[in-house]
């Protein structure tokens, strides 16, 4: 029983080490035999990586100063490797799980990128030189309404989530003046991506973007002169100013044609705690034909939207008289829930 004990430890370290190689770039060579070789500006390379500890270490000495870009993605699958980037003095780290790596390096300084992957599959690698000199980007929509879209902190600073919308513009511009402009075209979806508007072929992931805001520190307020967020790709940036305006809604109401009912014990799961079961409904479907949305506004006013149902897209949404529209499927506006007990006890 000892022995089995001591080599269960053994075994533990040696994941533990493994594990330290991985995330850290750890130079001792326990887990796999280290592949190093050269790469050059302008280089693309394949590699096959079948287990976790194969991995992949590439060495590069800049000519000049610059931004450079490396990237490893699967050319299968489009799914991307981990990079651990360092230099032999450790001035240098980096630990990189995204598709690439924008990274500021100097001349004569010798650089290691130490590739791998959680998954198999073959890798294109890539190294090359920015000549990005800068962006513009311009979303469709700049508008916030007070208080949605977000959430409210534990410091009770409201924090709203920049949009994404299908048709925003990313526009390159180079060091030789010319210019690239991409368009968002898969909003929402996980894999999503900017497409140049001449050449479907070049697009570029929405991961590689990087959307960042300081609203924790300088919170959006309505009418305020300092609501923005910062979009990075490359190293070049780019503000974005939005406008944060007063919700005009004051409340809602629903009304439906048609009782809504609930079956007994249906629609949901058991649950049992403490000795109690009790049953937990999800809520039902009310968004349907016949019930009727009613913004009531602040100014006294009030405006009925309709259900409507696409039957050629499958969307449903809430109309109202002048056309306005209240999304109630695919990526919806409005939410139900049950508010206070849903938790029946079993008789």
């Amino acid at each position: 029983m000892q022995k089995e004990r001591t080599r269960l430890s053994f075994l533990r370290i040696m994941m533990i080490l493994c594990a330290c190689m991985v995330f850290f770039g750890a130079k001792m060579n326990i887990c796999a035999e280290e592949r190093e070789e050269e790469i050059k500006v302008g280089d693309t390379k394949k590699i096959t990586i079948e287990l976790l500890s194969d991995e992949v270490v590439y060495r590069f000495v800049p000519e000049e100063d610059g931004t450079y870009i490396f990237s490893s993605v699967n050319i299968e699958d489009d799914e991307y490797s981990y990079v651990y980037m360092y230099t032999d003095d450790g001035d240098d780290s980096l630990f990189n799980n995204y598709r690439e790596m924008t990274l500021e390096l100097h001349a004569g300084k010798t650089y290691y990128f130490r590739v791998g992957s959680f998954n198999p599959g073959v890798f294109s690698v890539t190294l090359e030189k920015s000549n990005l000199k800068s962006i513009i980007f311009e979303p469709v929509s700049t508008e916030y309404t007070e208080e949605i879209d977000g959430y409210m902190s534990d410091d009770q600073i409201f924090y709203y989530y920049i949009k994404h919308s299908k048709g925003d513009k990313l526009t390159l511009v180079y060091d030789d003046g010319s210019e690239k402009e991409y368009k968002y075209g898969f909003a929402y979806s996980y894999n999503y991506k900017y497409v140049n508007v001449s050449d479907e072929t070049d697009v570029i992931n929405s991961i590689d973007l990087d959307f960042s805001s300081n609203q924790l520190k300088s919170p959006w307020v309505v009418g305020g002169k300092n609501n923005y967020y910062t979009v990075t790709y490359r190293g070049c940036s780019y503000d974005v100013y939005v406008n944060a305006f007063e919700n005009p809604v004051e409340s809602i109401s629903f009304t439906s044609s048609k009782p809504i009912t609930i079956d007994e014990h249906t629609g949901g799961y058991w649950v049992e705690s403490d000795g109690v079961k009790w049953y937990y409904y999800y809520p039902p479907t009310i968004f349907k034909e016949g019930t009727i949305i009613t913004l009531n506004n602040k100014d006294g006013s009030s405006v009925d939207y309709y259900f409507n149902h696409d039957d050629e897209s499958g969307v449903d949404s809430y109309i109202s008289e002048d056309g306005s529209i209240i999304r109630a499927s695919d990526y919806s506006d409005v939410d139900t829930y049950i508010e206070g007990s849903q938790w029946w006890p079993e008789n």
